[in-house]
């Protein structure tokens, strides 16, 4: 199945799809290694926000109850009661080692994270990676609500045109330039970025994987390369072809001057930098369900 791609062409007849809650609809998957699905789905069961979906085989993750403390631009009390309860994600078991998550936005992904972190012990189910969508949709399209209903398994699953970043050689690389120069920052830095233009893509690739890098992180980091891709997704959609990855940065650095002072720029600074290496190394409503 071929994704299709958005044209700038008529513009005033292009509807930019949202969900419910206030994100772009960016379809995204997380990846979990379990060692015990028992545990997992036991944990499921003590959650009034989650509960299996026999006839669909698969277990709902809902906007309502625990989960009602997440906020999103949209919180759950300007929701309109005729929509509740919204659907967040939905969750498969592919088999009895591995359990995904599909989403319907990136924001909704790191919150996704971070609840189910809270409630699900670590040494029973870890994130690993996940795999998005980096695009935006357009409402008009007549297939759009359904290439946006989980299972994404026609963006993520037997499909050879995944972008995923062999980041252990990358890194050694990087590496190996750093050694040549261990005193001279301008050089190595120009070698640095020089490497980083010839062997990643200036855009974002359509279809992409990156590693979650989550429990060494933290959801900053995650956090941050998925909102740099929306907003590189978003320039798209407005018809700015030519915007890429180092304009997203440069983006950053001009909201950074203006909302941060000094000390709290340094420290974004420090992030960005480290952020921008791994990842280069590395409106209409939805219809729920």
């Amino acid at each position: 199945m071929n994704l299709p791609l958005l044209s700038n062409t008529n513009n005033e007849k292009r509807l930019l799809t949202v969900t419910r809650t206030g994100e772009f609809s960016q379809p995204i998957r997380l990846y979990y290694r379990i060692s015990k699905q028992k545990t997992v789905l036991g944990a499921f069961k003590k959650l009034r926000c989650v509960y299996y979906e026999k006839p669909l085989k698969r277990w709902r993750w809902m906007y309502e109850h625990e989960a009602k403390k997440i906020h999103f631009d949209i919180p759950y009390s300007k929701i309109p009661k005729e929509h509740r309860p919204i659907i967040l994600g939905d969750f498969f078991f592919p088999n009895e080692t591995e359990m995904v998550i599909d989403l319907r936005s990136f924001q909704r992904a790191t919150e996704a994270i971070l609840f189910f972190d809270r409630r699900i012990n670590r040494r029973v189910a870890t994130l690993e990676r996940v795999r998005l969508v980096n695009q935006l949709f357009d409402a008009n399209q007549p297939d759009t609500e359904e290439l946006l209903a989980a299972p994404y398994d026609h963006f993520f699953a037997n499909r050879d045109d995944i972008y995923i970043p062999d980041i252990a050689k990358m890194e050694a690389d990087m590496d190996a330039i750093t050694a040549q120069y261990p005193d001279d920052w301008d050089q190595r830095s120009e070698a640095l970025t020089a490497y980083l233009e010839e062997n990643t893509p200036a855009k974002s690739p359509l279809l992409e994987e990156l590693p979650a890098n989550f429990y060494e992180d933290g959801i900053d980091s995650l956090a941050i390369a998925l909102a740099m891709r929306t907003m590189e997704a978003k320039a798209h959609w407005d018809g700015n072809d030519a915007f890429t990855k180092q304009d997203v940065v440069e983006q950053f650095a001009a909201w950074m001057a203006d909302e941060l002072d000094d000390e709290e720029i340094d420290e974004a600074v420090e992030e960005l930098g480290e952020l921008t290496v791994d990842v280069q190394s590395e409106a209409v409503t939805e219809e729920e369900e």
